[in-house]
């Protein structure tokens, strides 16, 4: 199986540098934009269907590429969200480390566990190894795309990689690995869409 998996394009709270997981923010102008970019840059890998978290933001990326690339979209699922910040969700890293005196490194930040609520990194983890068992169980010999959020491709990343260190999801950003009896490779490493992304 060809696993690609993409961060969803950039929303009003991206540019406003929140932290949002449960919140449904749509697409603004340039996360269309840069959906319709995605959808260039992975044309030529031969996707077969697209795979999205339930949240709108993802699902309009996955409208997007789904009509440039004219392939379906399976489905939407609730696996594939972001992680819950809890208390700290939409407040910007500034307001996060006045609050709770967490400093946001990125989206895996560990100490976020200690917030109540937070889902925590291991959690998160679990719940990624779920979500692409799903995906190399229903798409078995077949090329999937996931659109997904931040924290979701991180963990994946770290996940298949072994290491995502000094790497950052920004909108649109994707990469593409190969899958093989439960354990994935990654053949195309981490791409950017470079539209003046300021999430």
């Amino acid at each position: 199986m060809i696993l690609g998996i993409a961060r969803h394009g950039e929303t009003d709270s991206n540019s406003m540098k929140l932290w949002v997981s449960d919140s449904d923010y749509p697409l603004n102008d340039k996360g269309k934009i840069q959906a319709k970019l995605l959808a260039t840059s992975l044309k030529n890998y031969g996707f077969q269907q697209i795979v999205t978290s339930d949240k709108r933001r993802a699902i309009e990326t996955a409208e997007i590429v789904s009509h440039e690339l004219g392939i379906p979209i399976y489905g939407s699922f609730k696996i594939f969200r972001d992680r819950n910040y809890g208390p700290a969700e939409g407040l910007t890293s500034d307001e996060i480390y006045n609050k709770f005196g967490i400093r946001m490194r990125n989206s895996l930040t560990p100490e976020l566990d200690l917030l109540p609520g937070a889902e925590k990194v291991e959690e998160l983890r679990d719940r990624v190894i779920k979500g692409l068992n799903f995906l190399m169980n229903k798409f078995e010999e077949s090329s999937v795309l996931l659109i997904t959020h931040g924290a979701f491709a991180r963990m994946a990343y770290r996940i298949i990689n072994g290491d995502d260190q000094g790497i950052y999801f920004y909108n649109c950003s994707n990469f593409i690995s190969e899958c093989n009896n439960s354990k994935c490779k990654i053949i195309r490493g981490l791409e950017h869409i470079n539209f003046d992304d300021s999430s």
